[in-house]
């Protein structure tokens, strides 16, 4: 027993002698610490882009002081880059996180945003001119494929220039546009929450 303990500890102050062993300790401190870095690095990152482009995802982590009205729980991160407007089910306007967008969205916009678990579409918006010169606009409802990473387009309107729906289907089969195209979504539009 004791010849065993004394090779034991021969073998293992070769071992602390062993250049070898030396360089995998060095080697296995350096790739702790690299990994640590970018573990860090990346979650940083993350975070930064979170705030930098709010999703519906990042307002719906604030859903119960938003059921409660408390809209000033909303961190400035999310409504500097983001317009947000809160309606209740009478159409009353309870919020606007600036003066832009209480002034250009009512209710009866919300019927040209998508629900937010529709998917992920947007409106591109084009403008041309028609025969006599006057202002034609195109509106397109294109939708992201998350299999392809492609956009398609889901469904388009024209508008003239009294904003009446000249041709397509897009506007949930109204005649006629109220506002200016423009300025109903003048930051894009992205999507709604369901109440």
């Amino acid at each position: 027993m004791a010849l065993l303990r004394d090779r034991i500890r021969q073998s293992a102050r070769l071992a602390a002698s062993s250049l070898t062993v030396r360089l995998l300790v060095c080697v296995g401190v350096y790739v702790t610490f690299v990994a640590a870095l970018l573990f860090v690095t990346f979650e940083t990152v993350d975070r930064r882009v979170e705030n930098a482009f709010p999703t519906m995802e990042t307002v719906l982590e604030y859903e119960s002081d938003l059921q409660q009205d408390r809209f000033d729980a909303l961190p400035a991160s999310i409504t500097k880059n983001c317009e947000i407007a809160v309606f209740d089910g009478e159409g009353n306007r309870l919020y606007a996180s600036d003066t832009i967008i209480a002034a250009n969205v009512s209710a009866s916009d919300l019927s040209l945003l998508e629900d937010y678990e529709g998917g992920r579409g947007f409106y591109d918006i084009l403008e041309s001119e028609d025969s006599a010169g006057r202002p034609v606009h195109t509106v397109i409802l294109c939708r992201y494929d998350e299999d392809t990473s492609s956009v398609h387009v889901e469904d388009y309107c024209v508008l003239d220039s009294s904003l009446t729906v000249v041709e397509g289907g897009l506007l949930g089969g109204r005649q006629a546009h109220s506002r200016s195209v423009n300025s109903t979504c003048s930051k894009g539009c992205s999507g709604r929450a369901r109440p």
